[in-house]
């Protein structure tokens, strides 16, 4: 069993998170380009200029609002963990530090 699946507390939630983020560059591509998609979207659903670090804050306060009905669950965190890791690296590739 590799070190990522035995870890707990909080290196298991961040080595869960980096799984998660590094598995779905597999099936979607760039986790980055991917949130300026959906900024797109979101852009031609509602008029408004969005980013890619905006979807990844908007999601971060999805799951925090799924936290507010149940915090003790694991996935939520892990999601958090995951799409602020996104959002941290569009700023960071932008420049934006």
């Amino acid at each position: 069993m590799s070190v990522l699946k035995k870890a707990t507390g909080e290196a298991g939630i961040l080595f869960a998170a980096l799984e998660i983020v590094e598995g779905r560059e597999k099936s979607y591509g760039s986790p980055a380009q991917f949130m300026e998609h959906v900024a797109a979207l979101w852009h031609a659903q509602f008029g408004w200029e969005v980013s890619g670090e905006d979807v990844a804050q908007a999601m971060v306060l999805f799951k925090l609002g799924r936290l507010a009905h149940d915090n003790a669950h694991r996935d939520s965190w892990i999601d958090i963990c995951g799409y602020s890791s996104i959002g941290g690296a569009i700023k960071e590739t932008a420049g934006d530090k």
